[in-house]
This record gives C-alpha cells, structure tokens and sequence, in this order.
C-alpha cells in the first residue's frame, strides 16, 4: 500500500504548497491509521516491531516528500537537510531525487513530474471554447 501512495504522489502531476501542506497533514492520519490497525485487530497486544519500522520508514519517505513540494525553498542542497531522517533508519534521499520530486511544483522549469498520459491528456484539452 505505501509504496503505492508514493506512487500515486508522482503521478499527481503538479503539487502546490497549500496542496503538499494538505497531503501532509493526511499522510500523517493515515500513518497513524496504519499503526493503529494491527493493534486493534489483536485486540490491544502490541505489534511487531518490524511492521512498525516499516510503516514510519517508508511514511517518512512520504512526508519528506511533501515536505519538499511544501517548502518556498526550491535549491536541492538547502532541501537536502530538510529531509534528512533523524532516526537513520531510512536511506537519505538522494539529490536526483529531490530534483524529481522538485520537478512536480507548480511552475517548475523541468517537466519531468509530468507524466506522458498526464501531456497527452492535457494537450487533448481545448481550453479556447
């Protein structure tokens, strides 16, 4: 399922501050789901451990995502230590890939956060009429 969110996070296209603020404030809703349900399901016996490594790991991913695009900020270097992971569970995310997650902004210079199927769609719109 994660995986798949951040999946579906690229393939919005272009992502605004307020909308990456958003995303943000529902990502950590849905983590906090996500950790909750083995819980309840076990009717209150804790989880194992590594289910919840992975579930703040691979969410943190997530939110240092939306961080970025929620950010004014729009240099790769300066972003870099606003997505370090503290607990140093994660993989640091690497300078190509805050450049692609940068490229999903608003009125950034590389469209590479669009999609192929995301151009056509947009060039078979007729915004004359």
């Amino acid at each position: 399922f994660i995986p798949r969110f951040i999946t579906e996070i690229y393939r919005c296209g272009r992502i605004g501050e307020d909308g990456a603020q958003q995303l943000l404030v529902d990502t950590y809703s849905l983590k906090t789901c996500i950790l909750e349900v083995p819980v309840i399901a076990a009717r209150g016996r804790q989880m194992a451990a590594a289910y919840s490594n992975y579930v703040i790991r691979e969410m943190g991913r997530a939110e240092s995502m939306l961080k970025i695009l929620s950010s004014p900020v729009e240099d790769p270097e300066a972003l870099s230590s606003l997505v370090q992971d503290p607990t140093g569970r994660g993989k640091p995310m690497s300078m190509d890939e805050i450049k692609r997650i940068l490229a999903l902004k608003p009125g950034a210079d590389n469209a590479a956060g669009i999609t192929g199927s995301a151009v056509s769609f947009m060039g078979a719109l007729d915004f004359t009429n």
